[in-house]
């Protein structure tokens, strides 16, 4: 059997949806035959209920694991090559975790502005402590918390669609 790593995005909101449904009713055969919405056919949903808690198994049981070292890749990004070139070693470095940035204030905003506007696991702080101030940069595990954070959801979510599962089973007998 094949698992795609992710549902088409479409299809989401009905996954959502039927997997809540799963959840909250008490008779799960009856929920899975009747249509959530006019325009989907019984086995439609059949199928979104099974490749949904196939997705769910799926993330499960393959556990995030924390990165090895602290070697990133330079974000991929129209603008702000300059900033980017400067912290291109440092991104790269699989031991460095802190880069001082020692420049004038016009040349930090810049930098700042860099970081906030792209999805990179890093962390900034100006040092106000000498001239010029020093803007510090901190590599961090933003990623995988939130990796952690997610599977931990689809470990409850999987354990309260088991639980309704058994509970429907045991009905049954």
């Amino acid at each position: 059997m094949e698992i795609h790593l992710a549902p088409p995005f479409a299809i989401i909101p009905v996954l959502i949806e039927i997997i809540r449904s799963i959840i909250l009713r008490k008779h799960l055969p009856a929920t899975l035959c009747i249509p959530l919405r006019a325009r989907y056919r019984c086995y439609d949903l059949i199928y979104c209920k099974n490749r949904g808690w196939e997705y769910v198994e799926h993330r499960v049981n393959n556990k995030p694991q924390p990165p090895t070292d602290w070697s990133g890749q330079v974000p991929v990004t129209t603008g702000d090559k300059k900033q980017w070139q400067a912290l291109k070693e440092f991104l790269e470095s699989p031991h460095q975790q802190v880069f001082d940035y020692r420049e004038k204030q016009q040349q930090r905003n810049e930098m700042e502005h860099a970081i906030s506007h792209v999805v990179i696991d890093l962390r900034t702080e100006t040092i106000r402590k000498g001239s010029p101030h020093t803007l510090r940069i901190t590599k961090t595990q933003a990623a995988y918390h939130r990796q952690m954070k997610d599977w931990n959801e689809d470990v409850m979510l999987l354990e309260k669609i088991n639980q309704k599962v058994s509970i429907v089973s045991n009905m049954k007998e």
